[in-house]
């Protein structure tokens, strides 16, 4: 595969996966109001765990971004994080991109090396 489509692809899916995330968070968060408020208070439909689990995870996700921007960046506004999503994804996208696409050309070196080895070695006898 060509660099540029293995970069396109990781960043697609990083940003979808972070939005996914962060949707994930806000309908827990609205979920648990709505419990609240309407139905049993102190009631919830996810645990601290699962909610703990993903804030770590975007935390591990988002750590590219928060290096480059100061925390006041943020902003309160799920627009603003949405927003904030996509260079980040760009980062991740980027940099596992590259690495894919270095291994891809070194195996596929590495492979003609060895068929080569085994050509001339062939050919000897």
């Amino acid at each position: 595969m060509k660099l540029r489509t293995i970069i396109a692809s990781l960043t697609l899916v990083s940003c979808l996966v972070q939005c996914g995330l962060v949707a994930l968070l806000i309908a827990i968060w609205l979920s648990r109001f709505i419990l609240c408020l309407c139905l049993c208070p102190g009631a919830g439909l996810f645990g601290p765990r699962s909610e703990q689990f993903i804030v770590r995870t975007l935390e591990i996700l988002l750590f590219p971004i928060r290096q480059f921007l100061s925390p006041d960046s943020f902003g309160s506004g799920s627009l603003e994080v949405y927003v904030l999503l996509i260079p980040n994804s760009l980062i991740w996208g980027v940099g596992l991109g590259t690495v894919i696409y270095s291994l891809q050309w070194t195996a596929k070196r590495i492979r003609g090396a060895r068929a080569d080895n085994r050509e001339s070695s062939q050919a000897r006898f």
